[in-house]
């Protein structure tokens, strides 16, 4: 048996030091994962077939179907975020991060993202700050 014996303390100091979450920037290749919380179910484990060279072309077919059937979810941080942080993480071939980045730059075009806007629902655009009376008693 012989690797039936416990790692010696000189051969502990290779090993990758581990990264707390929360760092920024992320690099999900320290870290050992991706994170796949926020992305829909088919993105997510396409995205990770990318890195098996058997599934690859078909994970590619049906990421870009996810793209045609739903473009606005590419959009989304989170997808965004797994998509760039598996390529990092399994070192895909340079035609496959072309692909991913093709894909979300497609549908970054396509689909911007909507301005920071927020719409109050009880405020008049018709009132002004000038107005508007103030009393002092």
């Amino acid at each position: 048996m012989p690797f039936a014996h416990p790692l010696s303390p000189s051969w502990m100091g290779v090993q990758r030091a581990p990264v707390t979450k929360g760092l920024a920037p992320r690099n999900a290749y320290i870290e050992g994962s991706a994170d796949p919380r926020g992305v829909s179910k088919d993105i997510a484990e396409n995205t990770f077939a990318l890195s098996n060279p058997v599934n690859r072309e078909s994970a590619k077919v049906k990421l870009h179907g996810c793209y045609k059937e739903h473009p606005e979810s590419f959009t989304d941080v989170n997808t965004q975020r797994l998509l760039l942080d598996t390529t990092n993480m399994f070192r895909l071939k340079s035609g496959d991060r072309k692909f991913v980045a093709e894909l979300l730059l497609r549908s970054m075009v396509s689909h911007p993202p909507a301005p920071n806007t927020h719409v109050d629902p009880h405020h008049d655009p018709s009132q002004t700050s000038a107005s508007v009376t103030v009393s002092s008693a």
